[in-house]
């Protein structure tokens, strides 16, 4: 039963480090960033996508700042100050069509 059991084990493990290793290769693709006119801006490699910070990172310690701050990005979707928010979502109601632009920082 011993040894059985132990094959199965190390087959585990295996498996379990293959899709480990795997990991990043099936979930990041390669993103090609175009303009308006079709022109290709930017080619951003699964390495470099990796390496970037996915939304925002919380670092508040008490329950009362980890919860107004969680309030602040709700309100901006963790992106951009709230008054550039403000501007969009008042040119929204207003039926206008509105591109994304990153703010410069």
């Amino acid at each position: 039963m011993g040894h059985h059991f132990n094959k199965q084990t190390k087959s585990m493990h295996r498996r379990n480090q293959t899709k480990l290793a795997n990991y990043g290769a099936k979930l990041f693709h390669e993103v090609k960033r175009y303009d308006g006119d079709g022109n290709l801006i930017e080619t951003i490699s699964p390495d470099e996508l990796i390496a970037r910070p996915i939304g925002a990172s919380r670092k508040w310690n008490t329950p009362h700042r980890k919860q107004s701050r969680g309030a602040q990005l709700t309100k901006t979707n963790g992106e951009g100050s709230k008054a550039a928010w403000a501007k969009v979502a008042v040119e929204v109601k207003r039926g206008g069509k509105v591109g994304y632009k990153r703010e410069k920082v």
